[in-house]
């Protein structure tokens, strides 16, 4: 995992790339490298953008489950919340967990998530 930082603010900019940080950050990738996923397709394109790195997505994980999880793209997995900025951010904000921890924030001022929405099972493709 190599951190990438989000350089859109949804209170700025309007709309914010944490997600696709997240996305970078587990993947190693540039953040250049990893498309918007804010449309209404968004799902779809998703997937098949992770297929294309090898990777598929196996679904959601409930609030109880995060500490329990293990696997995932070398143990990361990307885990949505509330953020401390305020419930009004569309789909709250993304942060990395590995072993039932956050371990990245990609928003500069690391504050993390208040609660868990829930996560996201991604895992290399077989």
């Amino acid at each position: 995992m190599k951190p990438v930082k989000q350089t859109l603010f949804f209170d700025k900019d309007g709309i914010g790339n944490c997600f696709e940080a997240c996305l970078a950050s587990i993947l190693e990738l540039e953040l250049s490298e990893v498309p918007m996923f804010h449309d209404k397709d968004w799902p779809v394109r998703f997937w098949a953008w992770l297929s294309s790195k090898g990777f598929v997505y196996r679904g959601t994980i409930n609030p109880e489950g995060i500490g329990s999880y293990k696997d995932g793209i070398k143990g990361y997995f990307i885990v949505a919340g509330e953020s401390p900025r305020g419930s009004h951010i569309r789909g709250g904000h993304a942060v990395v967990y590995k072993d039932g921890v956050m371990v990245h924030d990609p928003h500069p001022d690391n504050t993390g998530i208040i609660n868990i929405r829930y996560g996201m099972m991604m895992e290399p493709e077989l």
